[in-house]
């Protein structure tokens, strides 16, 4: 086991404790009112649960509101045991096992996410999305630091997942766009370019690899264009709100 699933894992092991905190909470959020213990619902949260995603966003949304409301261990306990296998995922996809450094930005960066989104609705989506955003900013400018400039696949634009971007555009708002721009195929490609420093053609490299080269190539065109597409009307949607927030500062 390595560093951060143990850290995951010790934090995780002393919810019990909290069942009055809980038992506090849980008439104030419909959601949890089929869960009568902390235990219930991390099985309800578990990936090995009968729910499906929809099902489990509003219980995520409770956890999430009460976690950014109390600061209370407890509700970080469950998001962290509930979003083990991503951010575990994450941290493998990082590379440097041995790295605990990397262990702890994968952490923070989880944490920094969980208080800061939005908690309307698509919890899920939203913390994976501004986690990897965060992670992936700290890396590039970790290399920047030593040197080594990373640049963007084939067109530079400003990026709408950079460390703050949750405090311009609502991270469901992004999502939206980009589901309405190219659907879940382009929202991947942007997770894949944005937040995990993949380009296009690696991105359709590993996730086309049955097709044939000519037919990737194909894809790639394509998604490029979608994604400057999506880039310029997200960061376009950036800077309107912060035109309309500096008219306001003023007035």
């Amino acid at each position: 086991m390595n560093t951060l699933s143990k850290t995951i894992e010790s934090i995780a092991s002393n919810v019990s404790r909290h069942a009055a905190v809980y038992a506090a909470a849980r008439p104030n959020h419909p959601a949890l009112a089929s869960y009568e213990t902390i235990a219930n619902v991390l099985a309800a949260l578990d990936q090995r649960s009968r729910l499906s995603a929809d099902e489990r966003d509003p219980i995520l949304i409770a956890v999430a509101t009460e976690h950014q409301r109390t600061r209370h261990a407890l509700w970080q306990a469950i998001l962290l045991k509930a979003f083990a296998p991503m951010l575990l995922f994450l941290r493998k996809r990082q590379g440097r096992p041995d790295d605990i450094d990397l262990d702890q930005t994968v952490l923070l960066s989880f944490l920094e996410a969980a208080r800061s989104i939005r908690t309307e609705s698509h919890v899920a989506r939203c913390l994976r999305i501004v986690t990897e955003a965060k992670v992936f900013e700290i890396e590039r400018k970790e290399r920047r630091h030593a040197g080594a400039e990373v640049f963007d696949d084939e067109v530079q634009y400003p990026s709408v997942f950079g460390p703050s971007s949750h405090t311009k555009v609502a991270a469901k708002e992004v999502l939206d766009i980009i589901e309405r721009e190219g659907g879940p195929e382009l929202r991947d490609v942007m997770f894949a370019t944005c937040a995990l420093d993949e380009t296009v053609a690696e991105y359709v490299a590993r996730v086309h690899a049955r097709e044939p080269a000519a037919a990737r190539a194909g894809i790639a065109d394509r998604l490029r264009r979608q994604r400057i597409n999506v880039l310029q009307k997200l960061n376009a949607r950036v800077e309107r709100k912060e035109q309309t927030r500096g008219v306001a500062s003023t007035a």
